[in-house]
């Protein structure tokens, strides 16, 4: 009754949530917990990591190994992102607001993303999986578009 949950065990979810201070919500996900401070975001959870990207508002992360009860590890703001690696490193930087959630229109929008990663995206929409050589040289290609 004090708090709303939801577990995200793979893939991404964009979310538009009043701020209620009486029952906050939380995403937790294996590598770490976003609360949303009354926002417009989304939450993506893949084999690179956990990417937090904010089109509105405020939330704020804490990863995997972070206390719960200690402040945040970042609060993001609009036009901010944050990315969890498997290990627990912390990175931020900006993201497009408009962005923030393309693919509920039919766009998938990458920034200087690792090739890898985009096909992992990619993959979501695919019945038969691309897949690329994890021996080649296109491993450390990135991908703006």
């Amino acid at each position: 009754r004090d708090r709303r949950v939801l577990q995200l065990a793979q893939g991404e979810i964009r979310l538009d949530v009043v701020h209620d201070a009486q029952r906050p919500l939380e995403v937790q996900t294996p590598l770490g917990r976003v609360r949303v401070l009354g926002t417009v975001f989304s939450v993506a959870l893949r084999a690179s990591g956990l990417q937090v990207s904010v089109a509105q508002g405020r939330v704020a992360v804490w990863g995997l190994h972070s206390d719960a009860a200690q402040a945040a590890d970042v609060v993001l703001a609009a036009g901010e992102a944050a990315r969890l690696d498997a290990q627990g490193g912390l990175h931020t930087g900006s993201v497009n607001r408009q962005d923030v959630g393309a693919w509920r229109d039919g766009w998938l929008v990458f920034d200087h993303t690792p090739l890898p990663e985009v096909l992992s995206r990619w993959n979501d929409y695919l019945e038969r999986p691309l897949q690329l050589d994890p021996a080649g040289a296109l491993q450390s290609l990135h991908l703006t578009g």
